[in-house]
Parts: C-alpha cells; structure tokens; sequence
C-alpha cells in the first residue's frame, strides 16, 4: 500500500494536476528568528505556524487534494526541522537536558496528533466527504507537528 503523499501524487499525475511552486515556499527556515522577534516582543509564537502554512492556505479549496499534499509537504518541512534541532541539542547539550528535551517533544507531539485522530474518528460520524476528512486530518497534523517544533524552539534558545 502507498503511502499518502504517493496516493495524492498519483492522484495529480493522473488528473494533470501538480503540486503549484506554492509548495517550494513551504521553508520553516524563518521560524527560529520568528519565535525569537516573538520572545522579545511578548507575542504568541504560534504565529509563526501561519508563515510556513501560508501557501497551502492560498491554495483554492476546490482542490482538496492539492492542499491535502501541501499541508503534508509542511509536516514533512516541520518534522525535519525538529528532528535537526533536536539533533544539535543532543549533540550540543548535557545528556539529562538532551534526553529531557527529545521526551518534551515526542509527548508535545503525541498530544497533538491524539487530537487530530479524534477529530477524524468524530468527521467519520458526519456525513463529510473523505478527501475533505483527509485534508482536515493533514492539516491538523501538520499544524501539531509544527506547533511541537515551535514549542521546542520556545523552550530551548541556542546559545
């Protein structure tokens, strides 16, 4: 079995769809220094999510697949980036503070992600249509993956 972003894949070559040059805007390069400009300043990082989800969110919603794969391009995005920090923390910092801050992070993950197989267990009590109940779900997901990244940057400032 395929996993989703090949099905989705498939799903544009078939139709004659392509992922538009939205998606190669999809960089989580500008959050470090957005949760900093947010630190410094008093403000909710979290608005540094919309930055990087930006491009999907233009992405019309006629095409539900489409922005399905651009918010699965974004979790990709989000999970790399963690996995790097999280990467230089272990390389970088004392052993208690690497294992602590990789356990944060895995359980800020998991709490997210729970959240987003309930909403998609409830849509399945509706009558919505599944590619919109997969968009949902990706979009969930990737604002959880995110959301973790940035609540690991918010936690940890590299020196």
């Amino acid at each position: 079995m395929f996993s989703r972003p090949v099905a989705l894949a498939a799903t544009f070559l078939l139709t004659g769809w392509t992922l538009p040059a939205l998606a190669q805007d999809i960089s989580t390069a500008a959050t470090p220094a957005c949760v900093e400009r947010a630190r410094s300043d008093g403000a909710d990082p979290k608005l540094c999510l919309a930055q990087v989800h930006a491009p999907c969110q233009s992405i019309s919603a006629e095409t539900p697949a489409l922005v399905t794969l651009c918010f699965d391009t974004a979790r990709e995005a989000w999970t790399r980036a963690t996995a790097a920090r999280l990467d230089e923390i272990t390389h970088d910092a004392p052993e208690q503070i690497g294992a602590r801050t990789r356990i944060d992070t895995k359980y800020d993950l998991l709490a997210g992600l729970l959240q987003c197989d309930r909403l998609e267990e409830l849509g399945h009590l509706t009558e919505i249509e599944d590619d919109r109940l997969l968009l949902e779900k990706t979009r969930c997901e990737a604002t959880a993956t995110g959301l973790a990244y940035i609540r690991l940057l918010w936690r940890v400032t590299k020196d």
